[in-house]
């Protein structure tokens, strides 16, 4: 087991003391793996995953980077299946069709511009259904940075320092869920960014019921969005998918209070 720290003092500390810290703990799991499972996990072996990796994740960001398009061609409710199936599929099974279907959509033929861009911010979100029922109302989610989504699950790990130095940074230099307190400013930042990256008009802060670190963000970040010029919605949900009709509705208006916006 590794060694408790209380969540206060991890506050105090400074992140690269928290790093140091953690890579420790991935150094204590790597041999509690290698006794129990006879195996060597070795410098080299981990460098060759995280190159895999990389290469998966800049297929998955080059199909996301379409979503940059008028009309975009595929829907929000598309590319999140997508997403869903990486991260239960095998990259090796999976990467063949995705980059068939990332080359079928870059042929794609034109079409009308497409209906209020919106992005999705918040907590877990692994149901498409919640997704397909906000397009329901003919607009249409070209980015997204949730738990589960694509601005912060696809970032490629360094490949410049040593494997275990690189897992440690990684996860804990990312601006990822608000449990990382001290990030808001770049959270905010990277939301800002990726909204006038992919010409979003409109933002949803969705979040499950009970999950306290987003329950609590949402308010100070719906603030910050909207002082940074952005339309914005909070929804607090369930972890199903219930209450669609009443989500679609609450879309639909906040659609009609975009209405007249430049585009």
């Amino acid at each position: 087991m590794g060694r408790e720290v209380p969540f206060f003092s991890l506050t105090r500390i400074p992140l690269y003391m928290i790093i140091k810290w953690y890579k420790e703990e991935i150094e204590i799991l790597a041999e509690k793996l290698e006794t129990g499972f006879d195996v060597k996990i070795s410098e080299k072996a981990l460098a060759s995953v995280i190159e895999k990796h990389n290469a998966f994740a800049g297929l998955l960001d080059s199909v996301a980077r379409l979503r940059k398009e008028d009309p975009p061609p595929l829907s929000g409710t598309e590319f999140h299946k997508i997403m869903a199936a990486s991260m239960v599929s095998p990259a090796e099974l999976i990467a063949p069709q995705i980059e068939k279907l990332r080359d079928s959509l870059a042929a794609k033929n034109k079409k009308e511009p497409s209906g209020a861009r919106l992005m999705i911010v918040g907590g877990h979100l692994d149901d498409p259904q919640y997704i397909e029922t906000i397009e329901s109302t003919g607009a249409v989610v070209v980015a997204d940075r949730m738990c589960t989504g694509s601005i912060n699950g696809i970032k490629p790990i360094r490949q410049d320092k040593a494997p275990i130095d690189a897992l440690a940074e990684h996860f804990l230099r990312t601006p990822s869920c608000p449990r990382m307190m001290e990030d808001f400013d770049k959270r905010v930042e990277q939301i800002v960014k990726a909204a006038k990256e992919y010409r979003v008009e409109g933002i949803i802060v969705q979040f499950i019921k009970f999950c306290d670190t987003w329950g609590v963000e949402s308010a100070s970040l719906g603030r910050a969005l909207r002082d940074a010029g952005f339309k914005v919605l909070t929804l607090e949900r369930e972890y199903g998918a219930t209450g669609m009709g009443q989500l679609q509705t609450r879309v639909q208006a906040f659609l009609e209070s975009m209405e007249g916006q430049p585009r």
